[in-house]
């Protein structure tokens, strides 16, 4: 909770300091990794700021081993996938990884940075879709699918959102998921 309270006061370093140092205790705990990794994403967004947004994703604080404290989006949707009571998690944590990439692209001045973010950022939700078609249901549905259509236009593409992605797995590019 005090996490929490620091995040909203808009204290985004004690907060994520904080968050760190519950999880070294309960490294587990699902609800503290998500929160750390909304921390950094909002502390992010806040500053406009790539490396914070890739703690976001990625995590951060590695312990002794090199591995990180705070899993970030990428490793708590890894960990959740393979668990159904734990999806709406594992949309979460997809979705706010697509949208880290997403926004690494538009704050990069540099145009290949650019567009390998927002190609990344397209993955996840392509891969995401192979992985689980109903994406969790209507509501992150049609989150990933304005996202997507976001994407596609910074990319200069039709923005077909999920439909596309529907069309090209019909057509027999499936993935092995």
């Amino acid at each position: 909770q005090l996490a929490m309270a620091q995040q909203s006061a808009g204290q985004f370093s004690a907060a994520t300091e904080t968050f760190r140092d519950l999880l070294k205790v309960k490294p587990t705990m699902l609800s503290a990794q998500s929160g750390a990794a909304q921390a950094f994403q909002q502390w992010a967004m806040e500053e406009q700021r790539a490396d914070l947004m890739e703690k976001a994703i990625r995590g951060a604080f590695p312990d002794a081993k090199g591995k990180n404290i705070v899993w970030g989006w990428s490793r708590l949707a890894t960990i959740t996938m393979r668990y159904p009571k734990f999806r709406s998690v594992f949309h979460q944590a997809r979705y706010q990884g697509a949208v880290g990439y997403y926004m690494q692209a538009r704050w990069s001045k540099n145009s290949g940075v650019k567009k390998e973010k927002l190609r990344t950022a397209r993955q996840v939700i392509a891969q995401t879709y192979q992985l689980f078609p109903e994406l969790g249901g209507k509501e992150w549905r049609s989150r990933y699918d304005a996202l997507l259509q976001s994407i596609q236009r910074e990319l200069g593409e039709s923005p077909t959102g999920l439909s596309g992605l529907r069309s090209r797995r019909s057509s027999g590019k499936r993935g092995s998921g």
